[in-house]
């Protein structure tokens, strides 16, 4: 589960999680919590700070696991919702929500990030996809600026109808208990002509260095 991660000063996975609580809050969007392999005290934990969502607790043996179980959940919802999957790893800075909403009103996407990667820009890790920088088109919403890319985490937003309509690919790479998350949307993009759109600069990162988002104050973020 990536335990061993390098990881920001400020990271847990207590204050991911209520960062998102507080950005995707109760009333405005529905919540499934996958505990894999989580203790007892987790457990209760959980319950006790998200006593609106539906938790679901499952003992996968890895990552790829416990993404197809997931996965599998979001497509039994109604088609037409919209839904965002979130990483327990990931913080998220003011005005996600709006932002998220904004750009599937826009009609550009297909599938959507809020998070910026550096390795779009040569920075943290090698892209095999990138290379001198994406080539790209950038429009401007409200809120945001945003850019086509061509990959991203597992942490994304669609809808319903959308997942089950690319499920195959999703579940081609997520087996044998490995998930390839590039892979997955180099071949949406490039063989079935799907859109991805995240915004400039970042409305959320991946704690982990050094692939955490540039140009905002993510511990302040995460401690507000």
């Amino acid at each position: 589960m990536g335990r061993n991660k390098m990881r920001p000063k400020w990271f847990t996975r207590e204050k991911c999680l209520l960062n998102a609580i507080k950005q995707f809050p109760e009333g405005k969007c529905d919540w499934i919590i996958i505990g894999n392999c989580i203790t007892d005290s987790t457990y209760q934990w959980l319950q006790q700070v998200a006593p609106f969502a539906r938790i679901i607790r499952a003992e996968e043996k890895n990552a790829a696991d416990s993404f197809r179980l997931a996965f599998n959940t979001i497509c039994n919802l109604p088609d037409d919702r919209l839904v965002y999957m979130i990483e327990d790893d990931y913080v998220h800075r003011d005005g996600s929500l709006k932002a998220l909403q904004e750009i599937f009103r826009s009609g550009e996407a297909d599938y959507v990030t809020l998070y910026d990667h550096p390795d779009k820009y040569g920075y943290g890790a090698d892209n095999p996809y990138v290379i001198g920088g994406e080539k790209t088109k950038v429009f401007l919403t409200e809120s945001s600026h945003w850019k086509y890319s061509v990959s991203t985490t597992m942490t994304m937003a669609a809808f319903v109808h959308t997942f089950l309509r690319d499920k195959n690919v999703f579940m081609r790479w997520s087996s044998n208990g490995r998930l390839s998350d590039s892979p997955i949307f180099f071949e949406l993009k490039n063989f079935h002509n799907r859109k991805l759109l995240l915004p400039i600069p970042s409305y959320s990162t991946h704690s982990q260095n050094p692939h955490v988002a540039k140009l905002i104050d993510w511990e302040k973020e995460i401690m507000k």
